[in-house]
């Protein structure tokens, strides 16, 4: 909520402590799904670099964990890192996030399709 009231900063330490708690409980789902919304929080404070480091981390842990839809977050995630950078990699990243929100049936599926035809 901070984050959609232009507050990314408080967004961002709100999502720190949710880490935090999340990460005492062991929750290892719920710390990738954290991680991610911290991530989109400092993308959203313009710390790029941080933010991209976050979500390849989380994409690596939820890789390992088969938890898709916190894989398919976190490559919507690097995909609008780098989207004015690298267009083509983050087309590539946006692919394979498209097929996992699909696979999961996940709502974010059409905004992903909308910005990857976009991109054509």
């Amino acid at each position: 909520m901070e984050r959609r009231a232009g507050r990314p900063h408080e967004a961002a330490a709100l999502h720190r402590a949710a880490l935090i708690a999340i990460s005492a409980a062991g929750d290892r789902i719920g710390q990738c799904a954290s991680r991610n919304l911290l991530a989109h929080a400092l993308r959203h404070q313009g710390d790029l670099p941080s933010a991209l480091d976050l979500h390849h981390r989380v994409l690596r842990d939820a890789t390992t964990l088969n938890a898709r839809y916190e894989q398919a977050r976190a490559l919507d995630g690097i995909a609008r890192c780098l989207r004015a950078a690298d267009p083509a990699a983050a087309r590539s990243h946006w692919t394979r996030a498209l097929a996992l929100f699909r696979q999961v049936e996940a709502p974010e599926r059409d905004e992903v399709a909308r910005v990857l035809a976009e991109l054509c």
